[in-house]
């Protein structure tokens, strides 16, 4: 599936799972997809993360994070997550804008801009 269209269904998904085997979730570094699924305003289920990506979302408003869960903590996660927050929209919004490509990236040229002038007064 293209990424565009793949963006535009996980941004209209009720709840959002990322999911990583028990081996994988052992490895070092964060996994990309869970960047992608903060952004959309979507309560996100997180099962078996990494170091890191426990860490990215441990403060997110409408993250639940299981390590091998069962089916009942598996299942009542999901309707914690399926519970209206009313904080979940805002925290949502300012993740959005901190990730955004296109913010980071004027925000690097700005800081490029400021090192370039100082380089070459």
């Amino acid at each position: 599936m293209p990424h565009p269209e793949a963006s535009r269904l996980a941004a209209g998904a009720d709840v959002l799972l990322a999911y990583l085997s028990e081996e994988r979730s052992r490895c070092m570094g964060t996994s990309s997809k869970l960047f992608e699924y903060l952004v959309t305003g979507a309560p996100i289920l997180v099962v078996n993360p990494t170091r890191t990506d426990r860490q990215l979302v441990r403060r997110s408003a409408g993250c639940e994070v299981l390590t091998n869960p069962s089916q009942a903590a598996f299942t009542a996660a999901l309707r914690r997550l399926l519970s209206p927050s009313p904080d979940l929209p805002g925290e949502r919004a300012r993740l959005a804008s901190r990730y955004n490509r296109r913010h980071q990236t004027a925000e690097l040229a700005a800081w490029l801009d400021t090192l370039m002038k100082i380089q070459w007064r």
